[in-house]
C-alpha cells in the first residue's frame, strides 16, 4: 500500500493511496478466519466451518469489510504522516475517489481539521489592570444603597411633591385635543427626577399635592423615536393620587440577616 499526503491549507489535507490486491487478499483471509469461528453454517459445527466455505457464503460482505479496513489503515497512516491528532479532526474523513482497477484500487481521501494559529505572545496585548482599592467609605455607601433598595414605600402626607419622591398618577395625553397611542395610563409609579418621561413632564409635577389634578404641556423632542409624535406639543391631564418616599431602614444585624439568608452570625460589621 502506497500512501502520499498533501496539505491543502491550514484546515484541509488530502491522502492519495493505492490499495494493492495482496493487501485486500490478506484482509479477506483475516476476516474470513475470524468469521469462521462464530458463523453458523448448516452441516458444520460451530468453529469448524472451513474458510473456503465462509468466503463462498459471505463473499461480498467480506470483500466490503476488507476494503473498509484498508481505508482505515490508509487514514491512520496518512494522519501519522501529516502529524494530525484524531482530536483535531472536524467531521469524518471523506472518500472522494475509489477507482477499482484490475489489480489495485486508487483512493483519495480528504480530511478537515481545526486550523492551527500562531497566537504569539498574546499576553502582551492584555492591559495591566490595577486592583481597585476598596475603602471603608465605599463599603458604607454600598451597604447604604442595598439597604435603601430593600426599603418599602410609605405614603407622604402634609407636603407637596419634591425632587426624589415617587408619585402614583393617572395621566391622559392628547395632541390638539386628540388622544394618541400610549399616551394614557392609570396608577403609574414615577420617581421624580428619574428622567423616565420627556423633558419638562416631571418638573411640572413638583409642587402638586396628593389629590390635585392639573394639565401640563410638554413638547416631544425632535429626535423622539415615534416619528408621528416628534416635535409636537402635548397636553397631559394629571391626577396625582399618592406621594411616596422610601422608608428609612436601619443598617443593623436584622438587615444583615435579611440580606444574607442562611449565613450564621450575619453582621454589617466590617
Amino acid at each position: 500500500m502506497s500512501v502520499k499526503t498533501n496539505k491543502i491549507d491550514g484546515a484541509n489535507s488530502e491522502i492519495i493511496a493505492t490499495i494493492e490486491a495482496s493487501m485486500l487478499e490478506a484482509n479477506i483471509e483475516k476476516i474470513a478466519k475470524k468469521l469462521s469461528r462464530d458463523a453458523k453454517v448448516d452441516g458444520f459445527r460451530k468453529g469448524k466451518v472451513p474458510v473456503a466455505v465462509i468466503k463462498k457464503q459471505y463473499g461480498d460482505r467480506i470483500k466490503e469489510d476488507a476494503e473498509s479496513e484498508a481505508l482505515r489503515d490508509i487514514v491512520d497512516q496518512g494522519m501519522k504522516d501529516l502529524k494530525l491528532d484524531p482530536a483535531q479532526l472536524i467531521g469524518e474523513p471523506q472518500v472522494t475517489k475509489f477507482d477499482r482497477n484490475q489489480d489495485t484500487i486508487d483512493v483519495a481521501i480528504t480530511l478537515s481539521n481545526r486550523p492551527m494559529f500562531d497566537l504569539g505572545d498574546y499576553n502582551k496585548l492584555v492591559p495591566e489592570v490595577k486592583k481597585p482599592k476598596i475603602t471603608k467609605k465605599a463599603i458604607t455607601e454600598r451597604v447604604k444603597d442595598l439597604a435603601e433598595a430593600q426599603a418599602p414605600f410609605v405614603d407622604v402626607e402634609g407636603r407637596p411633591v419634591q425632587e426624589g419622591d415617587t408619585v402614583v398618577i393617572d395621566f391622559d395625553g392628547s395632541i390638539d385635543g386628540e388622544p394618541f397611542p400610549g399616551g394614557k395610563a392609570e396608577d403609574f409609579s414615577l420617581k421624580i427626577g428619574s428622567g423616565q418621561f420627556i423633558p419638562g413632564f416631571e418638573d411640572q409635577i413638583i409642587g402638586m399635592n396628593a389629590g390635585d389634578k392639573k394639565d401640563i404641556k410638554v413638547t416631544f423632542p425632535e429626535e423622539y423615536q415615534a416619528k408621528d409624535l416628534a416635535g409636537k406639543e402635548t397636553t397631559f391631564a394629571i391626577n396625582l393620587k399618592k406621594i411616596q418616599e422610601k422608608e428609612k431602614v436601619r443598617i443593623d444585624k436584622k438587615l444583615a440577616e435579611k440580606m444574607l439568608p442562611g449565613v450564621e452570625e450575619a453582621s454589617v460589621e466590617m
